[in-house]
């Protein structure tokens, strides 16, 4: 038995998330593709195992996952016949064969997500599907310094919609970057979040609240409030699934 470990870019506009949900009867996940595609490779049955979930209609630049199969591959194999038989919203962008050890899940060290706000005064027809359209003028001094009350170790269980009681809500942020429009140039704003691990929706969720901080809709201070609080109605909205990209995974030799 062998261990490969593939890289994954993705358009997740069309699919109901990175895991397979249920039967998944109509194929609607990134694994049930990648699964799919990768048993008829390999003549058996496959499972994909990610780095993380991503929701229904986020996107990855980059995602991990590894698989197991008695086939020997070469990594040149498995990409040329993902590039053939996938379709054309997934690419697995890199593969190889790992050792028998590594866990695509449970050895993450780092994730980056990237955020990307469209704040030109109308929508761009072709980042439609791919950014937030906010049109108002945004204070991303106020912003930034939101940012610096959310880094490092806290507990975040008031910006998760996670449900259950006995996982913990604590998380390690190492750093909020926010990388305002070029000025004469594309009107997008990015946030760029990293961290150890991230909670269900909590990159949405605090993009949400930086939002209505620099529309002036919520004070800076509101923050501190959240955290200590831990209740999601104090939060800000959701924001968007579709302004979210998985950029990078990073494990121990990478860091």
């Amino acid at each position: 038995m062998s261990t490969y470990r593939i890289t994954i870019r993705y358009d997740g506009a069309r699919y109901k998330g990175w895991q397979r949900l249920g039967k998944d009867a109509g194929g609607d996940s990134i694994t049930s593709k990648l699964e799919a595609v990768l048993s008829l490779l390999c003549s058996e049955d496959i499972r994909v195992t990610g780095s993380g979930r991503t929701d229904a209609g986020v996107h990855a630049m980059a995602q991990v996952a590894h698989f197991h199969t008695e086939r020997r591959l070469s990594g040149q194999e498995i990409l040329e016949y993902s590039a053939r038989y996938l379709p054309d919203d997934i690419a697995v962008i890199a593969a190889e064969k790992a050792d028998d050890r590594f866990h695509a899940r449970y050895q993450v060290k780092e994730k980056s997500y990237i955020y990307r706000i469209d704040t030109g005064l109308y929508p761009d027809p072709f980042q439609r599907k791919y950014a937030w359209h906010i049109s108002n003028p945004l204070d991303y001094t106020a912003m930034r310094q939101a940012t610096d009350l959310l880094i490092g170790l806290h507990d975040f269980a008031g910006f998760t919609s996670m449900k259950s009681k006995t996982k913990s809500t604590e998380r390690n942020l190492t750093s909020i970057e926010i990388r305002e429009p070029l000025s004469g140039e594309e009107p997008f704003a990015v946030i760029r979040f990293t961290g150890e691990g991230f909670l269900h929706n909590m990159a949405r969720i605090i993009t949400g609240t930086l939002v209505e901080v620099g529309l002036g809709t919520r004070t800076v201070e509101s923050i501190s409030v959240i955290l200590s609080g831990g209740r999601r109605e104090d939060a800000g909205a959701k924001a968007p699934a579709k302004g979210l990209f998985l950029e990078s995974v990073k494990y121990d030799q990478e860091i």
